[in-house]
């Protein structure tokens, strides 16, 4: 793992996993569910194989599990993002929507010429953006996906 991934790793745990548990959130990187009433839902962050950046992923599904597909019969807390095929979205930025552009940037690709490490806050800002995205995002496509979970 390059120095860069471990500084974002250090200010996700420090900034956004910090946020999800106060949301109900259990789990560890790079998964995590929360079970509601009506519904469950996943929180997943998956890095750029080439380093450098991230997505992350949401998806919900009944609270007491998907009704088909991989997932089904398993326990909540074993499902994460993955199972959940086309019934997950990536969180983005709002500038970025236009773009499509998905993809959290802290350090450079593997491909890239090498830069030097970054002061904490700059993946600790990084992580940040992502706070925002819980409420404007993430809370609202949950939130609209739970009628489709009514049973």
């Amino acid at each position: 793992m390059n120095d860069h991934k471990q500084h974002m790793l250090t200010a996700l745990k420090a900034v956004f996993i910090p946020a999800l548990r106060q949301r109900g959130f259990k789990g560890s990187l790079p998964h995590f569910y929360r079970n509601t009433p009506a519904r469950a839902d996943f929180v997943s962050i998956q890095f750029y194989s080439a380093g450098g950046s991230f997505v992350v992923e949401i998806a919900c599904c009944p609270p007491d599990g998907p009704a088909a597909g991989p997932g089904k019969g398993l326990p909540i807390s074993r499902l994460n993002t993955t199972y959940f095929g086309t019934g997950r979205i990536r969180l983005t930025q709002e500038a970025d929507k236009q773009a499509g552009e998905q993809w959290f940037s802290f350090g450079p690709r593997s491909y890239e010429p090498d830069q030097p490490i970054q002061p904490p806050a700059h993946y600790e800002a990084v992580a940040a953006s992502l706070l925002p995205l819980l409420d404007t995002q993430a809370e609202n496509w949950w939130a609209s996906h739970q009628e489709s979970h009514a049973r």
